[in-house]
């Protein structure tokens, strides 16, 4: 995960570190939540806005505790009205 979290810090590598953390999220599921929180942002990023709000849901449901539950159902939101546009 940490390896697809320092390739999104470069715009040239982005494309790299989506694949990298969609990796992570193949192999671990559920027990890395923090990859679809990062790999949410990168879809962002790259106007997936329809993947992003997908990998934010996934980031609720293994992560039910997660602090700022409430801007991540906006970002969904957000994220779900700009795919349908």
């Amino acid at each position: 995960m940490w390896f697809g979290i320092a390739l999104a810090q470069d715009v040239g590598t982005r494309h790299e570190a989506i694949q990298t953390l969609e990796k992570v999220v193949r192999r671990a599921r559920d027990k890395v939540p923090m990859a679809y929180f990062y790999l949410g942002g990168l879809y962002a990023k790259n106007n997936q806005y329809g993947q992003a709000a997908d990998a934010f849901e996934h980031l609720l449901r293994a992560a039910p505790q997660i602090g700022e539950r409430d801007k991540i159902k906006q970002l969904i939101e957000e994220y779900k009205e700009k795919a349908r546009t």
